[in-house]
């Protein structure tokens, strides 16, 4: 017996995007930068990182089991303030 299914009679169902994520050491002083943000997170594991966005007066500083949201489009800079490892999601 052969059978054919049509796609027609199953239910329709958005295709579902998963968010990239990679994780990365970055030895200290060490920059990371990351050209359109918005909406991407930077989570620290180990160490402490600095934060900043470009021409945002506002720095934020990362410890390890701390995470960051961009919501500004503007390029983002990561810099190690000692040895650390990070996950980016996007």
């Amino acid at each position: 017996m052969n059978l054919t299914l049509n796609a027609s009679f199953l239910p329709q169902q958005p295709a579902r995007r998963e968010p990239a994520s990679r994780t990365q050491g970055l030895a200290k002083g060490a920059l990371l930068r990351i050209d359109r943000p918005l909406g991407a997170v930077v989570q620290c594991s180990r160490g402490t990182v600095w934060v900043t966005h470009d021409g945002d007066p506002k720095d934020v500083v990362l410890e390890a089991g701390e995470s960051y949201r961009s919501r500004s489009a503007a390029r983002l800079i990561v810099q190690a303030l000692e040895d650390s490892d990070l996950s980016l999601r996007t």
